[in-house]
């Protein structure tokens, strides 16, 4: 069970054209170690061929971060090495 009480956490980048993957911890997470539903490999996939562009980086981060849960943070940077500019984390559940 996830800890409530979590205030650190690790931080999920979304990153095009590297490694066939657009998700990084501090190396490529390929889609099958990821635990995504298929829907959202699917729209991983298609977000990257489109480029990986700002249109919809938003949206899919908060997706993302609602299936990894409570102890990531997604987010997009627009250029190499950038701070994400996007971040999107999924909230604990309520009583």
């Amino acid at each position: 069970m996830i800890d409530a009480a979590i205030t650190t956490r690790l931080l999920i980048r979304l990153s095009c054209g590297h490694a066939g993957t657009v998700l990084w911890l501090s190396d490529p997470v390929e889609y099958s170690d990821s635990r995504l539903s298929p829907e959202r490999v699917e729209a991983l996939e298609r977000w990257e061929g489109g480029g990986g562009y700002t249109s919809g980086a938003q949206a899919l981060a908060e997706r993302v971060a609602v299936e990894v849960g409570n102890c990531y943070e997604v987010g997009y940077a627009r250029f190499r090495g950038g701070i994400p500019s996007t971040r999107a984390h999924s909230r604990p559940p309520t009583s």
